[in-house]
């Protein structure tokens, strides 16, 4: 699944990602923030990852706070107005 909003979502309500580093997903994970952009794209990586943040309660809940704060960075109203903003600028060209 491309894009990331769903990776917000899930920061909004304290959930922290593992994520590829893939397109979209990277825009939508601060590494070590809001989640874990994986350094290798494998299944075994994901896993790996899913099982140290859950292991370390001390990181899962430091990573739960900073991730409803990064979910704050986003939300409709912004993205509307930047949406009008750009096709104002192609219109205009």
């Amino acid at each position: 699944m491309k894009g990331g909003v769903w990776l917000i979502e899930a920061n909004s309500v304290g959930t922290p990602v593992i994520a590829y580093n893939s397109a979209g997903l990277v825009d939508s994970v601060k590494d070590g923030f809001s989640g874990i952009i994986v350094k290798e794209n494998s299944p075994f990586s994901l896993a790996n990852e899913v099982n140290n943040l859950l292991l370390d309660g001390v990181k899962y809940k430091k990573m739960q706070k900073t991730s409803i704060s990064w979910s704050k960075n986003f939300n409709w109203e912004k993205s509307r107005f930047q949406s009008l903003q750009l096709i104002s600028q192609i219109y205009e060209s």
